[in-house]
């Protein structure tokens, strides 16, 4: 029964891991694509 357990837990943790890995790097896309906005703004305004 212990390594039913330890399967489901690894599996667990993977998802989770992806999870964050998949957050962290939509958020880094949402930083970049706000900054290049922000120096686009920047260099139309006189």
């Amino acid at each position: 029964m212990h390594y039913v357990f330890i399967i489901i837990f690894y599996h667990l943790i993977q998802l989770c891991l992806d999870f964050i890995l998949a957050a962290q790097a939509d958020f880094n896309l949402k930083t970049r694509t706000f900054l290049i906005c922000m120096n686009n703004k920047s260099t139309i305004l006189p």
